[in-house]
C-alpha cells in the first residue's frame, strides 16, 4: 500500500471539470449497502469521500474515507479514466431482531477506479474494499466481508 501512495506523489495532475475547478460533490453509490455519497477533493489527487446507507432492516452504515489517486489508465477526448486506493472506518448500527442495539466500528481499504469527465462536473466511480468489524460484535465475533460497488457523484 505504501508503496502505491509513493508511487501517485509522481502521477500527473487530471484537468477536468472534477476536483479541478469543483471540489465537492454529492451522489449515490450503488453497493451493499446503498448509500449516498459526498466527496470533498483536497487536491487533483486525493480528497475524503463519506458515504451514509442502509440495508433494509438489516442496518445503517456509515463510511469515511481517505482517496488517493494513483494513476492514469486512459485520457479520453470526453474524460479521464484513474486507478486510486482507499482507506477509513467503517461503522454499522444492527437493527434486526437478532442483533438489535448493537454497533460496530472497523478499518477499510480498497481500491477503484473513476472516470472524471472534462467538460462536465460528473464522477462515475467502482470500487470494493475489505473491511473488518469490530467493537460490540454481534455473536460469534468480529465480521469481515468485501464492500463492492458503483457510484456517481455530481459536482459543485
Amino acid at each position: 500500500m505504501w508503496l502505491l501512495l509513493l508511487l501517485s506523489a509522481f502521477a500527473e495532475d487530471r484537468k477536468t471539470e472534477v476536483a479541478w475547478r469543483k471540489p465537492f460533490g454529492i451522489g449515490a453509490h450503488l453497493g451493499v449497502p446503498f448509500s449516498f455519497t459526498a466527496k470533498w477533493w483536497i487536491d487533483e489527487k486525493s480528497g475524503v469521500a463519506a458515504h451514509v446507507g442502509f440495508y433494509f432492516a438489516n442496518y445503517f452504515e456509515g463510511r469515511v474515507q481517505y482517496e488517493r489517486w494513483l494513476v492514469e489508465l486512459a485520457d479520453w477526448p470526453f474524460g479521464d479514466f484513474g486507478l486510486y486506493v482507499d482507506g477509513g472506518l467503517t461503522t454499522r448500527a444492527w437493527l434486526n431482531p437478532i442483533w438489535r442495539g448493537t454497533a460496530q466500528i472497523g478499518p477499510h481499504a480498497g481500491v477503484g477506479v473513476d472516470l472524471r469527465f472534462k467538460d462536465y462536473p460528473v464522477e462515475v466511480y467502482a470500487e470494493v474494499n475489505g473491511q473488518v468489524l469490530l467493537l460490540s460484535s454481534p455473536p460469534g465475533g468480529p465480521l469481515v466481508g468485501i464492500a463492492a460497488g458503483p457510484g456517481a457523484r455530481y459536482y459543485f
